[in-house]
C-alpha cells in the first residue's frame, strides 16, 4: 500500500472511529441511487425489469443475455424501459482475457459500449478471466492491467466508462491482486466496481474498499454473505452462499454504509444476488426481502 493511500485510510478510518457512538451506529443513509441486478432472474430477466419497475426501483443492471437479444435494436429495449419509468445504467459485458486475440476484446467491448450508450446507460462492468489453480503472478497482472487500459480507452471512446469488478475465483480475486491491478491501470480509463459480498468472502473489508478506492468508486453491488454455507458438500473454495440483505454474517451494513456516507458517495448502489438461495422464495420476493431489510433497518423507502 502506498503511504499517501495508508494515511487516507488511517485518516478517514480514525474519523468513523472517533465520532461519537449515536453517529457511528444510528444507522446512516447514504443519499445513493437504489437498482436491482436482473441476473436474479436468469433467463427471465424481462420479466424482471417489470417485476423490479413496479416496486418503485429506479435502475437495473442487465447482461449479456440482454445485450444479445437487443443488439439489433437497442431501441426496443430503451423505449420499454422508459415506458416503465426505469434506467438501465450499467452492463454485464463479461471476462477480460489475457490470452487470445486483443483486437477481437476491442471490438467486442467497444460494440457493447455502444449499445449502453445507446440505451441511455453510462458504464460497462468487466471482470478478469478465471484463475488458475495458483494465484496470479504479477506477470500475469500486469497483463490484464495493460489489456485493461486499452479496453477502457476504445470504451471511452464510445462516450462510457469501463469498470472493473472484483470476484472470487477470478484473477482478481484477493484485494493484493485488485490493488496491483488499479494501481497498474489509467483511473481515467478504468473505473472501480465494488462487490461488497465478493470483496468480504475473499478475505477483504468493504469499508476500507470504499475509504481506500473512494476516488474510483463508481459503482457497489451489495449482497449478503453468509459462511459456512449451510449444509455445504462441495469444494471448500466455494463454502459460502449469498444471500439476501440482512440474512448473512459476514457484511458490517452499518460500517459499509457509514463509510459511503463519509466519503460521499452517491452514486449507484445495485442489489445483486447470483440466484435465490431458498428454491420455494421467487426473484421478486427475495429482492423484496432485501428492500424490507433496507427499510426497517435504514429507513430507505421505495
Amino acid at each position: 500500500m502506498k503511504r499517501r493511500d495508508f494515511l487516507e485510510i488511517s485518516c478517514l478510518g480514525t474519523m468513523l472511529m472517533v465520532a461519537s457512538p449515536l453517529e457511528v451506529f444510528s444507522k446512516a443513509k447514504p443519499k445513493v441511487k437504489w437498482g436491482i441486478a436482473t441476473l436474479t432472474w436468469g433467463k427471465d430477466y424481462r420479466q424482471g425489469i417489470e417485476e423490479i419497475a413496479k416496486i418503485g426501483i429506479q435502475g437495473i443492471q442487465i447482461r449479456q443475455d440482454a445485450f444479445n437479444d437487443f443488439k439489433a435494436n437497442p431501441a426496443e429495449l430503451k423505449s420499454t424501459c422508459e415506458k416503465l419509468k426505469i434506467s438501465i445504467p450499467i452492463l454485464s459485458g463479461g471476462d477480460v482475457k489475457i490470452d487470445g486475440s486483443i483486437d477481437e476484446q476491442l471490438r467486442q467491448f467497444s460494440e457493447m459500449a455502444r449499445f449502453v450508450k445507446s440505451i441511455g446507460g453510462r458504464y460497462l462492468e468487466v471482470t478478469t478471466q478465471k484463475r488458475d489453480s495458483f494465484p496470479p503472478g504479477k506477470d500475469k497482472l500486469q497483463k490484464i492491467s495493460e489489456t485493461l487500459n486499452l479496453i477502457g480507452q476504445e470504451v471511452k471512446n464510445q462516450g462510457i466508462e469501463l469498470l472493473l469488478r472484483n470476484q472470487m475465483h477470478k484473477m482478481c480475486q484477493k484485494p493484493s491482486e485488485l490493488a496491483y491491478i488499479l494501481e497498474n491501470t489509467d483511473p481515467k480509463k478504468v473505473g472501480f466496481l465494488l462487490d461488497i459480498a465478493h470483496f468480504a468472502q475473499a478475505g477483504g473489508d468493504p469499508q476500507e474498499a470504499i475509504i481506500k478506492y473512494r476516488k474510483r468508486l463508481k459503482l457497489l453491488y451489495i449482497k449478503d454473505l453468509l459462511a459456512p454455507k449451510p449444509n455445504h458438500q462441495g469444494s471448500n473454495d466455494y463454502n459460502y452462499q449469498f444471500t439476501e440483505l440482512g440474512k448473512g454474517n459476514k457484511i458490517n451494513f452499518e460500517m459499509v454504509f457509514n463509510a459511503l456516507k463519509k466519503t460521499g458517495f452517491k452514486d449507484w448502489c445495485i442489489i445483486e444476488l447470483d440466484s435465490v438461495p431458498n428454491p420455494k422464495i421467487s426473484p421478486m420476493e427475495a429482492s423484496k426481502a432485501s428492500l424490507q431489510y433496507l427499510t426497517s433497518t435504514f429507513g430507505y423507502k421505495f
